[in-house]
């Protein structure tokens, strides 16, 4: 296929260039999935010609992760996880420090339980040094991990370490031990999913005893046992205490000899989808972090605020560096900045699936309507990206039945606009942990349309700080209804109370925004 300069010239090209436009905005889920496949390299490496790093955010996080804890801040969608594998990758490739990417959602739940354990997080960290240690030192994969070994000659090669015979025995001593740990943990978590499962069918058996005495057939009811999962959760625990080998003393020793013998500077941990924990597991992942939190062995975590909690651990303490991905896209404060990260956002993308630097952003949206498409997304760049595959299947839908347009026009980004806007508001409704939180969007929404602005300001006194802390209140910034856009900030006049400024979603109020005909109420 040979690419056209113009949107209507590539659609005349028919189904080729139309399932090619469909992958370009098609991978807009979170990104922790590609560190977990197989043949993950291939993948890794289109993220990296995906990504567009205008603010510094991967040079920045490849330096502190070197030297110290942190935490990368920020809702859905706003490219945490993008953020957590190509650092990692540029650390790896460095070959003086070792960065481990772990995705907690791969090590919640074993034969449908949850597992609450130390033994287990261990295993999960053993298990993930292996494999990416694998990934850093081999050229292919080709195999399943779980059926390779080290190669101590590719680790030697890659890590430039002196072919001594004593440093050899020590490396291959050190990852059979590795191996070995790993293998445990495994045995371990299919005896316990065994056990579950035979728990599991107790519970139903038991459950399908149903007391129907003095009940109308028509009118029965039953009641179900809440205890199997906890009752397990202490067999397990009382059956595994005698076996020590997983531990946090065993995994902190292990790390720093491997550290020693590979002659790196240290080992980081990426923990990402942090907030898919309860807080049972938070409380202790963080109490394990901190036990292993000591020189040369450090801890990011990616985290969604106002949905998660840090367990033990301290910002200023046990995580003293912040990334904040929330605030790196105001569009009200540095316009400029946005649009150009957007418009290469749907650049490289382009370029990845096709080859070629020919067809470009302007040739598919126009300028100012991929303007509103940004004002619209906040700066969230999966919802952005969201708009734009939804505006470019109103095009496609319209092209193919009527033969109009020869470019996303302005209806089309407007469908695209209320259609997530409709999703959001759903969301809200459907996930609120609190009854409340669609009554006091109702009143922001009043509120800022009296004063005629979608930003509004709150004083930040000790009353004004807990009301935000509310369900309410943080179930409108969750589902991105309500943005943060300065926090801690001086008032005009001079006052000691500072302020917090906020903007409500412009995806949300489009119609108040960008349809009234009134200059005044715009």
């Amino acid at each position: 296929m040979e690419l056209q300069q113009t949107l209507a010239g590539n659609m005349k090209q028919g189904k080729e260039f139309i399932e090619k436009m469909d992958k370009v905005f098609a991978s807009l889920r979170a990104d922790f999935d590609v560190a977990s496949s197989q043949l993950s390299r291939k993948k890794i490496e289109a993220l990296k010609k995906m990504h567009v790093d205008v603010t510094g955010k991967v040079g920045t996080l490849s330096v502190l992760a070197k030297e110290s804890n942190g935490l990368i801040q920020g809702l859905r969608g706003t490219g945490k996880s993008h953020l957590m594998l190509i650092a990692r990758d540029e650390i790896n490739l460095s070959k003086n420090h070792i960065c481990i990417y772990v995705n907690l959602q791969e090590h919640l739940n074993v034969g449908g339980s949850v597992v609450v354990q130390e033994r287990f997080y261990v295993w999960a960290l053993l298990k993930q040094i292996k494999k990416q240690l694998m990934y850093i030192v081999e050229e292919t994969q080709n195999e399943e991990e779980s059926q390779k070994r080290f190669s101590i000659s590719k680790i030697i090669q890659f890590f430039n370490i002196k072919k001594e015979k004593n440093v050899t025995r020590r490396l291959e001593e050190k990852f059979d031990e590795l191996e070995k740990l790993v293998l445990k943990g495994e045995e371990e978590v299919i005896q316990f999913s065994k056990e579950t499962k035979t728990v599991h069918l107790d519970e139903v058996t038991t459950n399908s005893n149903l007391e129907l005495k003095g009940q109308n057939i028509n009118n029965f009811g039953y009641t179900t046992n809440c205890g199997g999962s906890e009752k397990l959760s202490r067999k397990s625990e009382e059956k595994y205490k005698s076996e020590i080998i997983l531990d946090i003393k065993k995994l902190k020793t292990l790390l720093i000899e491997i550290i020693e013998l590979l002659g790196v500077g240290g080992i980081t941990f990426f923990y990402d989808e942090w907030s898919a924990l309860k807080t049972r597991e938070q409380e202790l992942l963080s109490e394990m972090i901190r036990a292993l939190s000591s020189s040369p062995i450090y801890h990011w975590i990616a985290f969604v605020p106002y949905k998660s909690s840090l367990g033990v651990l301290e910002q200023a303490a046990d995580l003293p560096h912040l990334i904040d991905l929330d605030l790196q896209f105001i569009y009200e404060e540095n316009n400029k900045i946005c649009m150009n990260y957007f418009e290469k956002f749907i650049e490289n993308r382009l370029r990845l699936v096709f080859d070629s630097e020919k067809f470009k952003a302007k040739a598919l949206i126009r300028p100012h309507l991929l303007e509103i498409l940004v004002q619209c997304s906040m700066g969230n760049t999966r919802d952005f990206g969201i708009m734009l595959n939804k505006a470019w299947d109103y095009f496609k839908q319209d092209y193919l039945t009527m033969g109009r347009n020869r470019i996303i026009s302005k209806k089309h980004v407007e469908r695209a606009v209320k259609t997530l806007a409709e999703e959001k508001m759903m969301n809200l409704q459907r996930k609120s942990s609190s009854s409340y939180s669609e009554r006091l969007w109702s009143e922001i929404v009043k509120f800022i349309t009296q004063k005629k602005h979608t930003h509004f300001c709150i004083e930040l006194s000790e009353r004004n700080i807990d009301y935000i802390k509310e369900a309410e209140f943080t179930d409108l910034l969750y589902h991105r209804l309500v943005h943060l856009r300065k926090k801690d900030y001086p008032p005009k006049d001079g006052g000691n109370k500072r302020l917090s400024i906020y903007a409500v979603d412009v995806s949300v109020l489009f119609p108040n925004i960008f349809e009234t005909k009134s200059q005044r109420k715009k």
